[in-house]
């Protein structure tokens, strides 16, 4: 951050953990309280305005994780899906004619669009975090 800090974190109305760090040194995550409003540092309590540290974020949890995997997946399989579609069009663009640059183009586009939809598939059916921690180890 630029701006000196005021020491209130973000969703400051939750409890929860935060990245802060002091110059030169490693962050480290430090416990916010909600209320009253303030942080649990070493085993004292601070008031916003007590601390010199560089705010740099809350420490998000593994559903936090889990969640943001998810959407990822999502909306890469929706580009996928899209780019099925317009490969599907570009195919489309070839009919009407019946040559051999046609017929292989059509091909070519529309291999591509089963490519896309086969890999929209793949990635929706992706195992979520928690069926993916309980699959048996390999050795």
């Amino acid at each position: 951050m630029s701006e000196r800090w005021s020491g209130v974190p973000e969703n400051a109305e939750r409890n929860g953990w935060h990245w802060l760090g002091v110059k030169g040194r490693s962050l480290r995550p430090e416990s916010w309280i909600a209320n009253p409003g303030h942080w649990a540092l070493a085993g004292e309590t601070f008031l916003p305005n007590e601390i010199a540290f560089t705010y740099h974020g809350p420490c998000h949890t593994s559903s936090d994780l889990a969640a943001a995997r998810r959407e990822e997946r999502e909306r890469a399989a929706q580009k996928l899906k899209a780019m099925a579609a317009e490969a599907r069009g570009q195919a489309l663009a070839w009919n009407g004619r019946d040559d051999d640059d046609a017929r292989r183009w059509r091909l070519i586009y529309q291999n591509r669009a089963h490519d896309f939809i086969v890999a929209a598939d793949a990635i929706e059916e992706l195992p979520d975090d928690a069926a993916i921690r309980a699959m048996p180890e390999v050795k």
